[in-house]
């Protein structure tokens, strides 16, 4: 998908910001209402730990440009291996969380529930309405499982295959951002079967 923008009044944002903030917050306020209970703080810290890994790798994977120009940091980010090493970064994060307080498998649902709900706004926000209609036909039955207290682990799993088989199809799943987010999720996905079969 190529990189689109919104301009509201004399602001031209990324779409791809705009929907990984508001993916963020509604995430978040969903999984309280259903799970009547605060998500962990171990979510908001890993997305800034995203964001700032991600801007600042620019100075390393753009070093000689930074030291021409410092003020270039304001306008560009790490670029492909900027993400690397952001989902890098988070992963360590979240292991290291893990071994002093094991994260629930919830993690997981956590974590699809904000990528189905990013996915569905980015689609929205480039005017791929065809998939933004499956992407929101995935979100009503996760969202009805989820409520219902019926979502099992395989059934995680095969929400996290169909949205890796939708990015194959609207996106570009081989894409470094997306191929880095699906296995971020089914690293998630491990440490939390981990930590319910060895509470």
């Amino acid at each position: 998908m190529m990189a689109s923008y919104i301009t509201l009044g004399r602001f031209t944002l990324s779409a791809d910001m705009v929907s990984a903030f508001a993916s963020l917050l509604l995430s978040a306020f969903l999984f309280k209402y259903m799970k009547k209970e605060r998500i962990g703080d171990w979510y908001w810290n890993s997305f800034f730990l995203y964001l700032i890994v991600y801007k600042f790798s620019y100075m390393i994977t753009n070093f000689h440009l930074f030291m021409n120009n410092p003020m270039s940091l304001l306008y560009f980010n790490g670029g492909t291996w900027g993400q690397v090493l952001a989902v890098v970064s988070v992963a360590i994060y979240l292991y290291g969380v893990h071994r002093k307080r094991p994260i629930h498998i919830e993690s997981f649902s956590s974590y699809l529930l904000f990528f189905i709900i990013y996915q569905l706004i980015l689609h929205f926000c480039v005017q791929n309405f065809y998939a933004a209609i499956f992407e929101l036909i995935i979100l009503a039955t996760f969202l009805f499982l989820f409520f219902k207290k019926r979502i099992t682990y395989q059934q995680m799993i095969i929400f996290n295959l169909v949205e890796a088989l939708l990015l194959s199809i609207f996106n570009e799943l081989s894409g470094i951002k997306n191929l880095s987010f699906v296995c971020l999720g089914l690293f998630l996905f491990i440490i939390g079967i981990r930590r319910d079969e060895n509470p």
